[in-house]
């Protein structure tokens, strides 16, 4: 029977977080049910340690997509070694890799050899990947840059600036790239949508592409994931921007605004295009998605989402004396409580010290 190697590969916005921290807290359970999960250079082990990760190919996509090394030192040779030992302690089960780097490669030199250390080992190679409609997915990119990349443009100026430039939400020229370096029939495209997820869950579907019956067994906690920022966090934040704040500025941001939209249901309306924006994008890709849902799920009437822009009327963007409480209130909070560890650090260190040898 033929083993197959799958290289999850995102996309970037399409809850790979949550899917790689699932894989991690399960690695061992899925391994009993025939499916290899390695933890390639510690990154298995990472994730589970902070709660999120970069999947366990972030280091072979980052090696073969350019970087002259990896975090730890890694090369194309170490990398290559690495995924064939992987295979050989698979013991006959599927393999996966997952990162959302790896649709970056591009090099056919690195692709080959992929295909001949797979083929070496009697595997074959599946490509997993998840489609977001991209107004929303451009969304979701602007958040991220606007947490961690210190972005100050509005979300309208850069959206406006930026969808037409952005080759990985050209999703049928990407599909094509992919299947000519393994094959259309290699490739297994899905639709992040959740009316089009199985179970409308994401990790219920990525199991069934899988091959893996979801059980009660699996720990089904998700980590820190990569939480979005709420609409008036994402414009507050743009203006801290002008101020370089620091990236631990920046989570303790995030873990306060998490506690208090799990807690107090605040700060829950998440950015959203203006309706003609919105519209103006998902027109801009249409004729890419009509290929793709033609050509690559066989849909006739060449529908790839089933939702579109909705017209709504645009949210208040000021925050109210509560929200502004609770923000700064729990920041001071936050930064009591590290304030309090380092104390007892200190302490802890003189009397370490102190104590006679």
């Amino acid at each position: 029977m033929s083993k197959t190697l799958f290289l999850h590969v995102g996309l970037p916005k399409t809850g790979s977080s949550s899917i790689q921290y699932f894989l991690a807290s399960n690695a061992k359970k899925l391994f009993k049910k025939g499916l290899h999960y390695p933890n390639l250079f510690g990154e298995v082990e990472n994730t589970l340690k902070v709660k999120i990760g970069s999947g366990n190919g972030h280091a072979i996509s980052r090696v073969l997509t350019g970087a002259k090394k990896g975090t730890k030192g890694q090369t194309a040779k170490t990398v290559f070694a690495v995924l064939s030992k992987a295979l050989i302690r698979a013991e006959g089960r599927d393999l996966l890799i997952s990162s959302e780097g790896l649709y970056k490669i591009s090099s056919k030199k690195h692709t080959e050899r992929i295909h001949e250390i797979a083929k070496s080992h009697g595997y074959s190679i599946k490509v997993i990947i998840y489609l977001r409609r991209q107004d929303q997915a451009l969304t979701s990119i602007y958040n991220q840059k606007v947490k961690r990349h210190r972005q100050t443009s509005s979300l309208v100026n850069w959206v406006s600036e930026f969808y037409k430039k952005e080759e990985r939400l050209k999703f049928y020229s990407l599909l094509e790239r992919l299947s000519s370096q393994y094959g259309k029939e290699n490739i297994i495209p899905r639709v992040f949508e959740r009316q089009q997820l199985k179970n409308n869950d994401l990790i219920y579907d990525f199991c069934s592409v899988l091959g893996i019956e979801m059980s009660k067994d699996f720990v089904r906690s998700i980590g820190k994931k990569n939480p979005s920022l709420s609409e008036k966090s994402v414009e507050l934040m743009r203006q801290l921007n002008y101020l370089n704040p620091t990236k631990t500025f920046t989570n303790r941001y995030m873990d306060v605004e998490q506690v208090l939209q799990d807690n107090l249901g605040v700060l829950n309306q998440k950015d959203k295009l203006p309706y003609e924006l919105a519209n103006e994008v998902v027109q801009f890709f249409n004729e890419e998605n009509k290929k793709v849902a033609s050509e690559y799920f066989g849909r006739k009437d060449g529908v790839l989402f089933q939702s579109m822009p909705t017209e709504s009327t645009p949210e208040e963007l000021t925050f109210s004396t509560e929200e502004i409480s609770l923000v700064f209130g729990g920041l001071l909070l936050n930064i009591d409580r590290t304030i309090k560890k380092m104390e007892k650090q200190i302490e802890a260190l003189k009397k370490d010290s102190s104590t006679p040898n």
